[in-house]
């Protein structure tokens, strides 16, 4: 027999428990478990001995038949019209001789009583119908074309509740395209072109209706893969694509982006067979100077890379940007503000979005750079300074005058108050920099703009990052102890880098934040030690400085409230450890104590560690050394409540003992935690055996998924939900599983 109808029949009691409640109007409380049993009926009946097994024991049908005769709840409608079209679309239709009967009854009553004005009730009505659509074609197309069903349908078009619309729309264009492939039932083809195409700028819905024309055309796009030349019949005998040009045109004459937006990326979808139309459209739109926002998100519509690199005069920043005018090199920009005003910032971006995919030149640096100094709003700021990081990595063989840049950075960020998004992309944006140049050539830059003219850029860069660290704003402190992170770990083994590090003493100003009140950031400043002392001169500068660095790393994580900056802490620890020998009298100890700390990522953190520990070990006497140290550790971690940790505890038991000892397969014997216990080879061995670890870490690894093959602990939930004195709390069988 069929291992589901197993699986049914041994929880078929409480299925039916279940079932019964609820057609009896009891629903749980806790409005996510009824949504949850449906799923989990339908996949316990997905077949015909299942779906004919639980309709006999419920009576399913006959309680329906039943409740149509009064005004069923809004949750009632939506659970039989769930479970009823599914063992609809499961069983035979000659079967249950009255199925179909009590399915299209049970479909014409939500619109027949008040619970239709419930957007569940409509949008569990518009899934069945799309389900049986889909489960069976024939059946399910004669009853969705009945006069009722198909008018409810086109109403739901225009629904008010944004899902129930989306859900209508997409079944419309699933069943547009059904009826196309079948070239029959030319009346509901009409009335649904009608209804779905109906475009008229007088409507004063016709913005929604272009967004759903779009969700039609790209539903019919998937749906069409391979049948193309059906699909553009279609839309070609009913103008379809003559007409989403008519109305793009007078949209775009408008405020209207989105309508612009939806429209555009419509016409180019892959299933017309020329775009060229759409292309000329978009540029007599730029050319005439009237509408340069639509025309440009219709270009990004429709021109792909290759293109847009061969019509580069055409889409280039410098003539989009220009107002077309005879006005003189140094005023273009600033009259473009001025004319546009507050679209000026869109156009902005979507230059730069065109710009993305255009091989970087001189000119477009240059006039990147001369947008920055505009006062765009800080967002756009971001953005602008993106492209130019892009441009800096890209740039491999241009020239690009990257001295202009670095002056209009520390001119954006040198002031308090600067916008910490900006000072992110500036720090980057010098990061690339520094990246591809020579930092020696960079750090004695001479700035030319502003207050800051004739200062030296390392110098000017050095105090801004010392005078950030101190920001009032959290996000200023962290962003600039993480732009130290990043030069450290980016620009690792430059030696100017170092001598500017050291010489500014930056790295003592980020072990000050050690103290700051915010976590994240001391976090940061944990990251940067940990990546500065990765460089060996630097590890050698903070011993000679006596700054007792480990200790107050090991005293954040004996001491901090917070788990971010623990985190952090043992993984500078479990860095120094290997790096400085001399370090393991402090490691060792505090590494030992960190397993029970209550963050179950620092524990995990203390796991690699004890894993790379013993993988470094090179003795004859590894296993025992490691086992003495040790042992009790990875106990804990695998008795540990979290599941991430025993997994990672099992897994580094059975790998380093797998040539030791055999994990015994009986029964599991719980084991006491022995904390500061030196454990013996012979003593760990049998405890790991009592424990079953091979086992357990099978249990660990289990994914979510597998659970849902055992759905005891989901019936048991939903039977106590209605009934709690049903539950014998002391039944195994009963047990909740609230992980």
């Amino acid at each position: 027999m069929d291992s589901k109808v197993l699986n049914l029949k041994t929880h078929l009691r409480g299925v039916c428990a279940i079932t019964e409640s609820f057609l009896d109007n009891r629903f749980p409380s806790d409005d996510t478990q009824a949504p949850k049993f449906i799923s989990l009926l339908c996949n316990m009946i997905s077949d015909e001995s299942s779906c004919l097994m639980f309709i006999e024991e419920t009576k399913f049908l006959s309680k329906v038949d039943y409740q149509l005769k009064c005004d069923p709840s809004e949750e009632l409608l939506t659970f039989q019209m769930h479970v009823l079209s599914h063992v609809f679309i499961t069983v035979a239709s000659d079967l249950i001789p009255n199925l179909k009967s009590c399915l299209e009854a049970l479909l014409r009553k939500p619109f027949l009583t008040p619970s239709w004005e419930k957007p569940s009730v409509r949008y569990a009505w518009i899934q069945s119908l799309g389900k049986i659509l889909k489960g069976k074609q024939d059946e399910g197309l004669e009853m969705v074309l009945s006069e009722d069903f198909l008018v409810t349908l086109m109403k739901c078009y225009d629904d008010s509740s944004i899902f129930v619309g989306k859900e209508a729309v997409v079944l419309t264009a699933k069943l547009l395209w059904q009826l196309l492939i079948m070239t029959k039932h030319q009346d509901p083809i009409l009335k649904l072109t009608e209804q779905i195409f109906s475009l008229s700028p007088i409507s004063t819905s016709y913005k929604c209706n272009i967004l759903r024309v779009r969700e039609v055309l790209e539903t019919l796009n998937k749906l069409a893969v391979g049948s193309f030349d059906v699909l553009n019949e279609f839309l070609s005998v009913n103008n379809v694509r003559q007409k989403l040009l008519m109305t793009l045109k007078s949209v775009a004459l408008t405020s209207d982006t989105v309508s612009v937006q939806a429209l555009a990326s419509s016409l180019a979808l892959p299933f017309w067979r020329d775009d060229k139309e759409l292309f000329n459209l978009a540029r007599n739109l730029f050319e005439e100077d009237h509408v340069p926002l639509p025309s440009l998100i219709i270009f990004k519509s429709v021109i792909s890379k290759d293109e847009m690199n061969n019509a580069r005069e055409l889409i280039s920043m410098p003539f989009m940007l220009s107002t077309r005018n005879s006005i003189s090199s140094c005023d273009w920009l600033k009259s473009f503000m001025k004319k546009h005003k507050r679209k000026a910032d869109q156009i902005i971006v979507h230059c730069l979005d065109l710009h993305k995919s255009l091989n970087p030149t001189e000119d477009d640096f240059v006039l990147l750079t001369e947008l920055l100094t505009t006062g765009s709003n800080p967002l756009v700021s971001c953005r602008i300074l993106q492209v130019l990081s892009d441009f800096m990595t890209n740039s491999q063989g241009v020239t690009l005058p990257v001295c202009n840049l670095l002056s209009v950075c520390l001119n954006l960020i040198k002031e308090v108050g600067c916008h910490q998004r900006v000072l992110t992309e500036v720090f980057h944006c010098i990061l690339s920099t520094l990246a591809v140049r020579n930092a020696a050539d960079i750090l004695v830059v001479e700035i030319s703009c502003d207050s800051l003219s004739g200062a030296i850029f390392g110098e000017v860069l050095s105090d801004i990052v010392q005078r950030k660290l101190c920001d009032l704003e959290w996000e200023i402190r962290d962003t600039s102890v993480e732009f130290l992170c990043c030069i450290l770990t980016q620009l690792k083994g430059d030696k100017d880098m170092l001598d500017w590090l050291t010489a500014n003493n930056l790295l003592m100003q980020a072990k000050q934040c050690l103290s700051d009140g915010e976590r994240y950031v001391r976090a940061s400043a944990i990251k940067t030690l940990t990546a500065a002392i990765k460089w060996n001169d630097l590890w050698i500068h903070f011993k000679n400085s006596k700054c007792n660095i480990v200790d107050q790393i090991i005293n954040v994580i004996k001491t901090d409230s917070e788990a971010f900056p623990r985190r952090a802490a043992v993984e500078f620890i479990s860095e120094i450890h290997f790096i400085d020998n001399s370090a393991a009298a402090h490691t060792i100890p505090i590494m030992k104590i960190a397993i029970d700390d209550f963050d179950w990522q620092v524990k995990l953190s203390v796991l690699e560690f004890w894993n790379k520990y013993w993988k470094s070990l090179e003795r004859d006497d590894a296993i025992e050394h490691f086992t003495q140290i040790a042992g009790s550790l990875l106990i804990d971690g695998i008795l540990d409540c979290d599941r991430s940790v025993q997994k990672l505890a099992c897994s580094i038991t059975v790998d380093i003992y797998s040539d030791y000892i055999t994990c015994s397969s009986s029964a599991l014997v719980e084991m006491e935690k022995k904390p500061e216990k030196d454990w013996k080879l012979d003593e760990f061995s049998k405890a790991l055996a009592s424990l079953d670890v091979e086992k357990r870490l099978r249990e660990a690894s289990r994914s979510i998924d597998e659970y849902d093959e055992n759905p005891s602990s989901l019936l048991t939930d939903l039977m106590t939900s209605l009934n709690p004195s049903a539950i014998d709390p002391d039944a195994d069988q009963f047990m909740i599983d609230c992980y």
